[in-house]
């Protein structure tokens, strides 16, 4: 495919249906064989799983799908945790018989298979060269102060090329640098791992993913109402299977399309509108359930009340039992009671032992993310899959690549050129951060934000390797500013690996 093919592909096209086919006619082999290796790689390890039984929240999410199908959704009056895995689940156990496991083990290969289809998408969409088009009468940033995508290589002569589908660096055109970031969406230890437990993270990425590749694809063309109505079924989907990215959905993405889409205001409210109402569309049918079942007003569930309470009281030590707090919570007389009840308690506990829980919070946070692969060591463990000796063998080398992962992350956050877009992950990191900070830092809750940066540390990578040599001999001003920019990022990360306890 040449390079005027690649860039009608992400600027010609308004229709989702015509986007869509153009997008799997641009597949090469290369591709579909890294989706292929995916899938294989997926299904050896499916081979061990049938002999470890579910447990812990794997267990509880089988138990429901089952009473789901047996009591039907209208007398199913289950609130405690979101329900979008519970459904997945049901719906896979609704016609699979007894390979009930297998069928949905090999499901869920196919949606994690599928994610790494929607880095390679999302990172064509973040890397594309969009010139005029009907819908876009003026370029992003026209202006407004905010450069947008441009032909001219970042900092002239520092070797790193634009964000086009010219090449980028030493001749890594934007495909490859697709293909580079799906590459590290299908071989994420993980990712892969995860595929084959009955937990809610591999349809949540898979979602999280997809809605920002149709929230990009309708900031690009600006004025198609359908991309947006489609992300926002997308990410309520996401919010049904978890609730962490509320703040994300319902606060930061509104903000964005106002201060991004370059547009009269009438325009941009429409716009934020039906993306609400995609939003809605999902949430509100859920809520009104809740609320016709005796739940109380309840937004999605009161696993966020109960994990407030829970892992701080963890976190700062305090003498309770999970046990017990669940009787507690329990006895209130509705969802939203319990909800409000986890959020009263686990507020009390933070209020008693400020600074202990400020410095203990700062530590367990950065811990996280120094042990930023060990997830699916630790879990393989604890589930029995591996020996502890193997745990602490591998972990080293895990860890090491996950450190390159967020080297090559900041790099490519750093250079990477429309504000605009890097406004968006800005505050899809931060919001994430958040949520995660005032809960408790639980590792494997970050896997959501590993898929979507995904092409930022491909651009990273690519950026390093293609301007590394001609960056050490510019004068630009600019370039010196992103370096030190950058440095001062790498070093703040550094220092939050302290053991400050």
């Amino acid at each position: 495919m040449t390079g005027d093919e690649d860039r009608r592909l992400v600027t010609r096209h308004s229709s989702p249906v015509t986007f869509i086919k153009n997008l799997m006619g641009a597949l090469r082999w290369s591709l579909v064989a890294l989706l292929l290796v995916a899938f294989f790689v997926r299904l050896m390890w499916f081979i061990p799983f049938p002999d470890i039984p579910p447990k812990f929240d794997q267990g509880a999410f089988l138990r429901e799908s089952r009473v789901l199908l047996e009591r039907g959704f209208a007398k199913w009056k289950y609130d405690e945790r979101a329900p979008g895995y519970i459904l997945f689940l049901a719906a896979n156990l609704q016609w699979s018989g007894d390979a009930a496991l297998a069928v949905i083990r090999v499901s869920q290969s196919l949606l994690s298979v599928a994610t790494v289809a929607a880095v390679f998408a999302l990172t064509r969409l973040l890397l594309g060269h969009h010139p005029r088009t009907q819908n876009s009468p003026r370029p992003v940033g026209e202006g407004s102060g905010v450069r947008s995508i441009s032909p001219r290589p970042v900092g002239e002569g520092s070797g790193v090329r634009s964000i086009s589908p010219r090449p980028v660096g030493e001749g890594l055109g934007v495909r490859w640098i697709a293909l580079l970031a799906a590459g590290l969406a299908a071989f994420y230890p993980d990712y892969i791992f995860y595929s084959q437990l009955l937990w809610s993270e591999t349809l949540f990425v898979f979602l999280t993913t997809l809605g920002l590749v149709l929230l990009l694809r309708g900031y690009r063309t600006r004025t198609d109402w359908r991309w947006f109505l489609a992300s926002g079924v997308c990410f309520g989907s996401a919010l049904l299977t978890r609730e962490v990215l509320l703040a994300f959905v319902l606060l930061c993405i509104p903000l964005w399309l106002w201060l991004a889409l370059d547009l009269k205001r009438r325009a941009r409210v429409q716009l934020i509108l039906v993306f609400g109402i995609g939003v809605a569309s999902l949430l509100a049918p859920w809520t009104l359930r809740n609320v016709v079942q005796g739940n109380g007003l309840e937004l999605i569930s009161w696993q966020g009340g109960r994990d407030f309470w829970k892992y701080n009281a963890r976190l700062l030590r305090a003498p309770l039992r999970n046990k017990a707090m669940m009787t507690v919570l329990r006895q209130e007389p509705n969802g939203a009671a319990s909800n409000g009840r986890g959020y009263r308690e686990g507020m009390a506990l933070i209020l008693r032992q400020p600074l202990q829980w400020l410095l203990a919070k700062t530590y367990n946070t950065a811990q996280s993310w120094r042990d930023v692969d060990s997830v699916a060591l630790n879990a393989a463990w604890r589930l029995g899959f591996i020996t502890r000796a193997a745990q602490k063998r591998l972990s080293p080398y895990l860890d090491a690549a996950g450190a390159l992962w967020i080297i090559f992350t900041v790099i490519g956050f750093v250079y990477y050129r429309d504000a605009r877009v890097k406004l968006l992950f800005g505050l899809f990191v931060l919001a994430s951060l958040l949520a995660f900070f005032a809960i408790h830092y639980i590792a494997r809750f970050r896997l959501g934000l590993a898929a979507p940066l995904f092409p930022l540390t491909a651009y990273g990578i690519a950026a390093s390797v293609g301007g590394a040599r001609a960056f050490l001999q510019t004068r630009r001003i600019a370039d010196r500013r992103r370096l030190a920019l950058t440095l001062c990022l790498l070093f703040l990360l550094g220092a939050a690996w302290l053991p400050i306890r």
